[in-house]
């Protein structure tokens, strides 16, 4: 199967997978595999962030700090098996990122920076300048 590359118009072999992975299908969730995909992540890291926060707070470090570890040692590594393990399952076969996103196309370099950066420097404005005064009202 050949799909047209968005980039330069080149065709571009794509090798066969399920239909459900082909460039523009949707994949069909049940209800019970759409509330894992959503709540599991969350149930999973609301006790791990309640400890973090408890021993954070009371050596007079910031509740965010908690927040930010949580999201990186436990959402991240949950979804990313939640993700393994639906791929797996739909292709039968090993993981790769290229399954899991095959409509997935290239993006050149200039455009991280000319996307990327403004939304970091968005972000850092609003947490030194928003982030403190919460803080401070919880």
């Amino acid at each position: 199967m050949s799909v047209k590359d968005d980039t330069d118009g080149r065709y571009v072999k794509v090798q066969d997978q399920p239909k459900s992975f082909e460039p523009g299908a949707s994949i069909q969730m049940t209800a019970k595999e759409a509330a894992w995909l959503q709540l599991v992540p969350g149930l999973v890291s609301l006790p791990v962030f309640a400890v973090l926060a408890w021993l954070l707070t009371s050596n007079g470090l910031p509740n965010m700090m908690a927040l930010g570890l949580t999201i990186l040692l436990v959402e991240v590594p949950v979804s990313w098996a939640i993700m393994r393990r639906r791929v797996r399952k739909e292709t039968g076969g090993r993981f790769s990122l290229a399954k899991a996103f095959p409509w997935h196309a290239s993006v050149p370099w200039w455009q991280y920076l000319v996307i990327g950066l403004p939304v970091i420097l968005f972000s850092t404005v609003m947490m030194l300048g928003v982030g403190p005064k919460i803080e401070h009202a919880l």
